[in-house]
């Protein structure tokens, strides 16, 4: 290292230092602080609560602390019309709340009582989402595994939680590529800090909305080569409302995929407990900002669009090639599937209406007839 070396990384440690203090002066009720871990740098601020902001950023630290509502990461690459979300730990997050489904630590109390009424209403909700990050293993297993995908398209991951996309691929082959792409600037903090990648493969993370696929893909389509690739949509479509179309948001990410690609998604559904799961659909709606919407089967086959299924088609997550037999009794509310670009797919792109009803009976309960 240079003299001129020294000095800058000497200059750079001091005015950190200085920021690190004015951060503590500014945020008395956190305890913040540095770790250097082999030259990876992080700062960690912990108040009150259980939830923990990591970043590597000392300006998205403060960004998350003070919640402003000016400039934030996620807000230089959206569009005017779609503002960055705040960090307001009295607002239940959705991110936040599927965490305390999942079963992790990275929550406040409003997502925790979020999460606690929306369960009083359908308690198979924590199954759900524990058997979507089950499917999101496995699919990723899947295409890294027996498809050779290499390059993976993550958009809504959540915050950082075991077996993550990266993870699974990178585990299977080191040299897998995967861009996160999220709109919360806390969970993209998150990630910066704890999802490290490989040396032989690469791990981004970027700011997009899902309503702008364009802005998302030239982005992306700096890290990642399309031409073998596979977009993950896990458990983030039912957050589109129909106005927001949804099904040309994926026509537009699979326009990008070459032959030889896949597209998969998990959506929630109302079809196999409609009363039940509308109650839960509305105390969510009421508690959190970011609105859901649950589709039945042929609405989420419909997303695809006229993409092939890979078998087993779309069917309900805990059956899209399990690991292990389901057990029976366990209803999860969520359909999986996975589109391939190739036209190879395993059946054909839409089961019939009678097919589907079969497929809730399979699961314990009867589908709603279309």
């Amino acid at each position: 290292m240079t003299t001129r070396d020294n000095v800058r990384q000497a200059t750079e440690t001091a005015a950190a230092a200085q920021e690190m203090t004015a951060l503590r002066a500014d945020f008395p009720d956190h305890e913040i602080w540095r770790e250097d871990d082999g030259g990876h740098v992080r700062y960690i601020a912990r108040g009150q609560h259980p939830h923990t902001v990591v970043t590597a950023d000392l300006g998205e630290l403060r960004t998350a602390l003070s919640g402003a509502s000016g400039q934030s990461l996620a807000a230089a690459s959206q569009p005017a019309s779609s503002p960055a979300p705040r960090f307001d730990p009295a607002t239940p997050h959705p991110a936040r709340v599927y965490a305390c489904w999942l079963g992790s630590k990275d929550h406040y109390p409003a997502d925790r009582q979020a999460a606690q009424q929306v369960a009083a209403c359908r308690p198979q909700v924590v199954a759900g989402a524990r058997a979507n990050r089950e499917f999101l293993g496995r699919v990723v297993r899947y295409l890294a595994g027996q498809r050779g995908v290499r390059q993976f398209l993550d958009i809504g991951p959540g915050l950082p939680a075991p077996g993550a996309t990266h993870a699974v691929a990178q585990a299977i082959a080191p040299e897998s590529r995967v861009v996160y792409v999220d709109n919360d600037p806390v969970v993209l903090a998150h990630a910066r800090a704890l999802l490290t990648s490989t040396r032989e493969g690469t791990c981004q993370y970027l700011a997009g909305e899902l309503r702008d696929p364009e802005a998302i893909l030239k982005a992306a389509a700096q890290t990642l080569d399309f031409t073998q690739s596979a977009v993950i949509l896990a458990a983030v479509l039912h957050f589109l409302p129909d106005a927001d179309d949804p099904a040309g948001v994926v026509a537009a990410l699979a326009a990008a995929l070459a032959p030889g690609s896949f597209l998969a998604i998990s959506h929630l559904t109302a079809d196999f407990a409609p009363e039940a799961v509308s109650s839960a659909m509305a105390a969510y709606n009421a508690l959190v900002p970011a609105q859901i919407t649950a589709r039945s089967h042929a609405e989420v086959t419909g997303l695809i669009g006229r993409l092939s299924l890979v078998a087993p088609g779309v069917v309900p997550v805990s059956e899209w090639r399990p690991d292990h037999a389901p057990l029976h009794g366990v209803s999860a509310d969520v359909y999986a599937g996975l589109a391939t670009m190739s036209g190879n797919s395993g059946i054909s792109r839409r089961i019939p209406d009678r097919q589907a009803r079969d497929l809730g009976r399979k699961a314990g309960v009867k589908a709603s007839a279309r």
